[in-house]
């Protein structure tokens, strides 16, 4: 899994020109947000002890976040990613074919 690269992660949504971070549809229950992630490399583990051979100490990228709620926004039913492509074809270069395909 990819997180088990990182010894943080954080997600933390770009504000809009308005100062709004993250935009909710009423009529979808649906939350959405573009974000800065990443965090610092986790050298204990196997894949992240290859992105740390490779001078690579902390990774970071963005991409859009859709989260879809109930209808009373108690609870998650459905979280889609969307990660700009050409930073997660770096890193799965770097780690070599299968990492992303967890």
């Amino acid at each position: 899994m990819v997180f088990s690269l990182f010894e943080d992660f954080e997600i933390v949504p770009h504000a809009n020109p308005n100062g709004d971070a993250v935009h909710f549809s009423p009529e979808t229950n649906t939350v959405i947000a573009h974000c800065n992630m990443g965090g610092k490399i986790n050298a204990a583990s196997e894949m992240g002890a290859k992105l740390v051979a490779s001078e690579l100490t902390e990774w970071r990228t963005e991409g859009i976040l859709f989260v879809r709620m109930t209808p009373d926004g108690r609870q998650v039913v459905e979280v889609r990613e969307f990660v700009d492509s050409a930073k997660a074809e770096e890193l799965q270069r770097v780690l070599g074919e299968g990492i992303m395909r967890d």
